[in-house]
Parts: C-alpha cells; sequence; structure tokens
C-alpha cells in the first residue's frame, strides 16, 4: 500500500494533486471504514500499474540527458520489501557530453587542483574548507553548502579511481540522506571522448522530502551540470586554440 502510494505521488504532475493526494490518503486510512480502505487501494493499484508500465516503455528514451527510470523488470516484478521501497526513493540524475579531448587530457583536467571550483557557477555558494589531497580513493575533502539561509558542512570521499577513466564522490557527511556522484570519461576516438555525470541520491525525510524538494533539487541539477559540462568544452575548446 505504501509503494503503491508512492508511486502514485510521484507520478502527480502538479503540487496541488500531491496535496491533495496526500490528504486524501491520509483521511482514507485513518478511517475505520474497511470499504473506504479497499477503495484507495484498489485505485492506487490500478494507478500505479498503468504508470509502472508507461515507465518501462519509455526506460530507453529515458536514459540520456537528464533523469532515467533505474529499476529493471526484474527489480519491479520482485517482493514489494522495505528495501525496495527505498530504493524507489532514490533518484537518478545523467548528463552526458561528448568533448572535444582525449578521455585522458578530459581526466586529467578533473584531476587538477582548483577544478572543482572552476566548473562551479557564480549563482551556487560553495565553499572550500578542506581540499581533498586527491581523487584517488579515499581522498577526502569539506565544502560548506548552502540550504536555503542555512549553511550546511558537506563531507565526500573519492572512490573507484580509474586512471584516464572514472572517479566517484561519495557523502560521507552532508545535506542529502544518500549522494553517489560517478565522473566518467568514456573514449570515442583518439581525440574525442563522452563526459558522464551519474549522480544517484536520495533526499532526507523520505516522500516528505522528495515532495517539498524533490522538484527543487532536479531542476539546481539540470542548471549546474549544463553550467559545467559547456564551461568543459570551452575549456577544452580554447586549449586547443
Amino acid at each position: 500500500m505504501i509503494v503503491q502510494g508512492a508511486l502514485a505521488l510521484a507520478d502527480c504532475k502538479s503540487r496541488a494533486q500531491r496535496i491533495g493526494l496526500i490528504f486524501g490518503t491520509v483521511g482514507y486510512m485513518s478511517s475505520e471504514n474497511a470499504a473506504r480502505e479497499l477503495h484507495l487501494k484498489k485505485y492506487l493499484a490500478r494507478y500505479s500499474e498503468s504508470r509502472m508500465q508507461y515507465r518501462l516503455r519509455q526506460r530507453e528514451s529515458l536514459e540520456y540527458p537528464g533523469f532515467a527510470w533505474n529499476y529493471s523488470a526484474e527489480t519491479l516484478s520482485a517482493d514489494l520489501s522495505g528495501e525496495y521501497l527505498e530504493k524507489l526513493m532514490s533518484e537518478l540524475f545523467v548528463r552526458r557530453s561528448r568533448i572535444e579531448a582525449s578521455a585522458e587530457e578530459l581526466f586529467r583536467w578533473h584531476a587538477e587542483p582548483g577544478a572543482l571550483e572552476r566548473l562551479t557557477p557564480s549563482w551556487e555558494p560553495l565553499e572550500v574548507v578542506e581540499r581533498a589531497p586527491s581523487i584517488q580513493n579515499g581522498a577526502r575533502g569539506i565544502l560548506r553548502v548552502r540550504v536555503g539561509p542555512f549553511p550546511v558542512r558537506w563531507v565526500f570521499e573519492h572512490r573507484d579511481y580509474e586512471e584516464g577513466r572514472q572517479f566517484r564522490d561519495v557523502q560521507v557527511e552532508g545535506p542529502f540522506r544518500r549522494w553517489d556522484h560517478t565522473h566518467r570519461f568514456i573514449p570515442d576516438g583518439p581525440r574525442a571522448c563522452w563526459l558522464e555525470d551519474r549522480i544517484e541520491y536520495e533526499l532526507p525525510l523520505g516522500i516528505i522530502g522528495e515532495f517539498f524538494g524533490g522538484w527543487l533539487v532536479r531542476r539546481k541539477l539540470e542548471r549546474m551540470f549544463e553550467y559545467r559540462h559547456r564551461v568543459t568544452a570551452e575549456a577544452m575548446a580554447a586549449k586547443r586554440a
């Protein structure tokens, strides 16, 4: 029942629809009337089933760029356990751009000191409290970011380092329940590559956090990585000039 409600809530197209669904669900579920509860379960089951089928059909077309449906048909057909519900609440963001530079050159540029500052737009306040000594496995850095009016400490750790191909930033402490950012550099011939930023994240407070903050985080990610990929492409073009 909880999973079905979460699916229905996630697919409402406006905040007004979400508010209506939340209060409607609370009203029905708090009632002692078994017929009302059964009616609501049937409604949410039909709704979530239709949305699941749609997402599966659209799965490939959603992959690049932007958000992707992160779960296979096998996962969807599995038992709806608490672990599955936790996965359901996670989001996947992907941005992928072709850059006129070799994978090795672009990787080195990202590994240089100050790369994070170069890739951070002026509208996104960020303070480097402690710079990570490298991007190799186990290296940690500390940032201070703003969540609304409040400064928040963000500790991250680099993992899965592969020279010239990829590295990951994983949140150890920070504003998200989970944040896992993989930077991938995929060769496309000797002088070009695909730059891929793949972020799996979860907001705090579960479905409540998603309801109030999910749309804002998605909008910020889209704007942020459009900027980062544009700056990266311009920097590589300037090096060739």
